[in-house]
């Protein structure tokens, strides 16, 4: 959550927007611990893990980052 956190400032300082995925991902982290002395560490490794990825993948999607036919990747390899 601590990375999340940090993330989504640095982000705000130079965009000036906050990006939802690590909000979201905040929330969902929040929740998770919430519950988490119910938990297994391994469970809450595989959950914790498994929202950082959430997170990683909406951002990559909503910036439009890593596609193979994204023109955004081609122009910058060009």
């Amino acid at each position: 959550m601590l990375f999340l956190i940090g993330t989504i400032l640095f982000k705000h300082s130079f965009r000036g927007f906050l990006q939802l995925s690590h909000g979201a991902g905040i929330v969902m982290l929040a929740i998770l611990a919430w519950f988490a002395s119910a938990l297994s560490p391994l469970t809450l490794s595989l959950l914790t893990s498994a929202i950082m990825i959430v997170v990683a993948a909406w951002e990559s999607i909503s910036l439009g980052t890593g596609g193979a036919g994204n023109p955004q990747s081609e122009a910058t390899s060009a």
